[in-house]
């Protein structure tokens, strides 16, 4: 399973902080969020657009994941959407080439 870089699991952490998550909420969101991001990088969808997501869940249904755990994800990564990005840190965190090809990036 792919790793989340350095940065974006501290910006989810922080996020997850002023949302004012537990804890034990947080390990769950973060468990989920790896889980998505090696589902887009390994059947190369895009982790920042928004029509991944029900890709990604169908995929926890047709492994047949519990509804609960389904909709634990689906939590997951809406908040995760709604974690402000700026493309000062997508560029920093060194997306894979899946996002970049599909992606225009202004650089200042």
């Amino acid at each position: 399973m792919l790793k989340l870089p350095d940065k974006l699991n501290q910006q989810f952490s922080d996020f997850l902080i002023h949302k004012k998550l537990s804890d034990k909420d947080s390990r769950f969101y973060k468990k989920w969020l790896r889980f998505y991001w090696d589902f887009c990088h390994k059947y190369q969808h895009d982790v920042f657009h928004s029509g991944s997501l029900p890709l990604f869940l169908k995929k926890l249904q047709d492994t047949n994941q519990s509804e609960q755990q389904q909709n634990e994800a689906k939590q997951t990564i809406s908040l995760f959407f709604e974690m402000p990005t700026s493309s000062e840190m997508l560029i920093s965190i060194e997306i894979l080439p899946v996002y970049l090809k599909n992606s225009v990036l202004f650089y200042k």
